[in-house]
């Protein structure tokens, strides 16, 4: 029993955003979003960029679904967690330090 997650721990900080966050996305999504309370997915209706922008990771924020495209390219990734869970258009992720998927 040690190993089980209280649900407060696992979900109570990610069914809000702070206003960093919700600046951020808004700077980087054409289109719109919307944060999904019960599951702390950010759903785009459009398409995402956040090239070049020095990121180390995608600030907290986790993606649901990407109508269109997803570009994070040119950053210093090390992981795509929080990545979407699907994209309807192309998913950019090139020239990071990613090690692995």
């Amino acid at each position: 029993m040690r190993h089980i997650k209280p649900y407060s721990q696992l979900f109570e900080n990610q069914t809000e955003l702070s206003q960093e966050q919700v600046k951020w996305l808004n700077a980087c999504i054409a289109g719109r979003w919307k944060l999904n309370h019960q599951t702390g997915l950010v759903d785009i209706k459009g398409n995402f960029d956040c090239t070049n922008k020095g990121l180390t990771d995608l600030r907290g924020v986790r993606f649901g679904e990407v109508s269109g495209d997803f570009h994070c390219g040119y950053n210093q990734l090390t992981t795509l967690e929080g990545a979407p869970q699907s994209v309807g258009g192309d998913f950019f992720c090139y020239s990071n330090r990613l090690t692995s998927l």
